[in-house]
């Protein structure tokens, strides 16, 4: 096949890739998804393998019930699905509940609420629970067991080589994510640039990161951190996202010429793909719809574009605070108002991937105080963003602003919170100790 017929080829993909995000347009544009990712800890603090006797292979088997279809490589038991719900379990068997799409956020609720009930009985037998935060409080990566999965063996393999934090990510971090839609490929990129912007001030105020690497955190914003060095070809900010032509073509172009790290086979398995890009392995031939699912997968950018916006840089939380970070994304996403004064404060046209990078570490370093986008503080830019989301909120679904709105006019975080109690048992624990 001649250079041409390739090049025919790669552009006919790359608009197949396009398509396809365009097909995530939604006429009402309203409905809210959310994945809380979380730690299976013993109620002494140990964390709880994948594998052995008590492990988290075992908690699914004993939920199978609840649920209509599994997820399976081999003999392996890795996830459970029904409408609306997926549990599934991230490298190092972080357990992720998946809910949604749904318009209100009392059915995100109600559905999280399902599913901590069901749960409830299987870890009390066990003398277990499940911990919400951003980095495993007790072990060092190094020292936790990756999931029997081809996937993350492969990508296990390629960070190991393209940053010093993969390992970390894979099986030490647990996050929040927000996931909203678009109506068009306009309203999609806005989206993406806001969401991008405003992240590293999501990440400040959700930090629930009290430990790292089995010793007490250095500093702030730890999945933060790490992320930034995990791999630059798929990580961080979406190369092109701030240039003015940028669009669902040029999202796809990014992805189909960077390395792919895991190629999908016919048969639904999954190989290494060494260093090829998507466009290296579909040169000759129409790129599939599965496999379009796939390489959008095989992205991990701060804000992911799929059929829907999906926004990644908050913590693992409580309930009441992820539900509380889903009202404050739904009442600044889906309110054009909301959108067109941020758009305009942020000075969107004049931003670049550069600033959200230097954003970042100001925070680290700064916290609240720290002066980004122009001189405004991260206090007054998440007391803004309060703002617009109270303002424009449904009325009852406005209390669910509340636990999140409460610590940033505290100028706290759920860290401080949890730092502040830690020390404060510890002091009470030396008062009562007779020596």
């Amino acid at each position: 096949m001649g250079p041409e017929q390739q090049s025919d080829f790669t552009e006919r993909n790359i608009q197949a890739i396009a398509a396809y995000l365009s097909s995530g347009d939604k006429a009402c544009a309203c409905r809210l998804g959310l994945e809380l990712e979380q730690f299976v800890m013993t109620d002494a603090g140990a964390s709880v393998p994948y594998s052995g006797p008590g492990g988290v292979a075992q908690l699914l088997d004993e939920m199978r019930v609840n649920y209509e279809a599994q997820i399976r490589e081999g003999s392996s038991l890795l996830g459970l699905t029904r409408p609306g719900t997926a549990l599934t379990l991230e490298p190092g068997a972080q357990v992720e509940i998946s809910t949604g799409p749904f318009c209100r956020i009392h059915q995100l609720e109600e559905s999280f609420a399902q599913f901590e009930s069901e749960l409830l009985a299987p870890l009390t037998r066990r003398g277990q629970r499940l911990l919400a935060c951003g980095y495993r409080p007790d072990l060092r990566a190094d020292d936790v067991e990756l999931l029997p999965k081809d996937r993350y063996r492969f990508m296990d393999a390629r960070f190991q080589r393209t940053g010093s934090q993969g390992r970390q990510m894979m099986r030490g971090s647990a996050s929040t994510q927000v996931s909203i839609d678009y109506t068009d490929e306009a309203d999609a990129i806005l989206k993406m640039r806001i969401a991008t912007l405003i992240g590293p001030l999501l990440a400040l105020a959700t930090d629930t990161t009290t430990r790292y690497e089995g010793a007490p955190a250095p500093g702030r914003m730890i999945r933060t951190m790490i992320w930034s060095d995990v791999d630059p070809a798929r990580c961080t900010t979406v190369p092109g996202l701030f240039d003015p032509d940028f669009g669902f073509a040029g999202y796809a172009r990014a992805l189909y010429s960077a390395p792919l790290v895991v190629c999908l086979c016919p048969d639904g398995s999954f190989g290494d793909a060494g260093d090829h890009s998507a466009a290296g392995l579909t040169a000759t031939r129409l790129i599939t719809r599965a496999e379009i699912e796939h390489l959008l997968s095989m992205f991990f950018f701060d804000v992911r574009l799929k059929n829907y916006v999906e926004i990644r840089m908050a913590d693992s939380m409580t309930i009441d605070l992820a539900l509380s970070l889903t009202a404050l994304i739904k009442g600044v996403f889906y309110a054009p108002d909301a959108l067109a004064e941020l758009s305009s404060t942020l000075k969107l046209a004049e931003r670049s991937a550069a600033d959200v990078a230097e954003a970042k570490e100001i925070l680290r370093a700064q916290g609240y105080a720290g002066c980004m986008y122009g001189g405004l503080s991260a206090a007054a830019w998440l007391d803004l963003l309060v703002e617009l989301a109270r303002r424009d909120l449904p009325e009852d679904e406005r209390p669910y602003l509340e636990p999140l709105a409460r610590l940033i006019s505290q100028r706290q975080t759920p860290r401080d919170v949890a730092s502040a109690a830690s020390a404060s048992g510890s002091e009470s624990e030396n008062e009562s100790d007779p020596r």
